[in-house]
């Protein structure tokens, strides 16, 4: 049902580094994510990242808004990211090419070349809307490339006898033993989070990739950004009295994240991050959180999943069969979207040249700041 309006619908500019009306009304929204809280902005800047942010009113009344970062680009202009966003009232979608509008005449005063806007997991702009304001799926070769497209999700209502009971048979085995044999599951606070951050690297170095965050004073932002009102938490796995694996999870609303993990290797018998999960799930249950997000999951096998197709565990690889294992539904992902804000690009872009951008050799031509800086972890 649309709003009956008694005032018109206007889009508002919050200029202000923290924005508490914003951050409380993205906690009650139905998909209340992280990324597009005041705190979170505020922490990229570290980065290099400058928050922008818009809030759609009626009269006093939040419907929707949208957080964007934005970095320079060398020979472009600006490249702009949206995580998560816009966020709307059910009953303001309607609304949704407002927002676009804003979005479209700030990259005309503010030099923006680029947009890619990650949607919310559910909600936001319609894909009318999109198309009609000139957004496109995102091309892989694009920014960010490394946003899930797919996620799992528990849901953390029923009793936890029953979402251990949906656990695999093993994932259960593999928490018990834990306990049995000495391993420590307790809380960390901000002075841990330089020991977090070491265990991050570990594990990206053994999974051969880069952390798309780094470890240290980003850390320590986003901890102090989330921290004040209750939505991160910490979870360390001590053996021997050292800790060897560490869970951060991000919390606003109904949702609980689990944000980034890491384990130094060491221990593996004890099954540290079965473990750590299960902790987090119990604290995000006993919290009041509804769903507990994986963020992230392989996208072709949670699509096929969702399909009812079963694929073999042999063709499952390690990180699949361990985040399964605790019992996740697959949720496939709205695709990404984008938009250059150049008017002859826009032209080549409706004539049919986004096909090029598909094109690998195309990669060796894009500014490798574009490529390479445009996700905001």
């Amino acid at each position: 049902m649309n709003i009956t309006h008694t005032h018109s619908p206007r889009v508002v500019p919050s200029t202000d580094p923290r924005d508490p009306e914003w951050d409380a009304w993205v906690a009650r929204h139905p998909q209340p994510h992280p990324e597009q809280s005041s705190g979170w902005g505020d922490a990229q800047r570290i980065r290099g990242w400058e928050p922008c942010r818009w809030t759609l009113r009626e009269g006093d009344r939040l419907l929707g808004g949208v957080q964007v970062l934005v970095r320079p680009a060398p020979r472009l202009g600006h490249v702009a990211y949206i995580q998560r966003g816009p966020l709307l009232l059910e009953e303001a979608a309607h609304l949704a090419p407002l927002l676009l509008q804003t979005l479209r005449t700030a990259a005309a005063q503010r030099r923006w070349a680029y947009l890619s806007m990650v949607l919310p997991y559910q909600g936001g702009p319609s894909e009318a809307a999109l198309r009609a304001a000139g957004y496109f799926p995102q091309p892989a070769l694009l920014p960010p490339q490394t946003s899930e497209a797919a996620t799992l999700v528990v849901d953390l209502t029923p009793p936890e006898e029953e979402i251990l009971a949906r656990m695999r048979r093993t994932t259960r085995r593999y928490i018990r033993q834990g306990q049995e044999r000495g391993l420590l599951i307790r809380s960390g606070s901000e002075s841990d989070l330089d020991t977090f951050g070491q265990l991050m690297l570990a594990l990206c170095a053994r999974r051969g990739v880069r952390s798309n965050i780094p470890a240290g004073e980003f850390l320590h932002r986003v901890w102090q950004a989330f921290h004040p009102g209750g939505h991160i938490r910490l979870f360390l796995a001590q053996h021997d009295a050292r800790p060897i694996a560490g869970l951060i999870v991000l919390a606003l609303g109904t949702w609980a994240r689990a944000w980034r993990i890491g384990w130094s290797g060491e221990a593996p018998d004890l099954r540290p991050n079965e473990s750590l999960y299960w902790a987090a799930m119990r604290w995000a249950r006993e919290s009041g959180h509804r769903h507990f997000d994986f963020m992230g999951f392989e996208t072709n096998l949670a699509r096929a999943l969702a399909e009812g197709r079963q694929p073999s565990p042999s063709s499952l690889s390690s990180l699949a069969q361990f985040k399964l294992g605790l019992g996740g539904i697959p949720m496939v992902l709205r695709p990404f979207q984008c938009r250059f804000f150049h008017p002859l690009v826009q032209l080549l872009l409706r004539a049919g040249g986004h096909r090029l951008l598909d094109w690998p050799p195309l990669r060796r031509l894009l500014p490798r700041r574009l490529l390479a800086g445009a996700h905001a972890g």
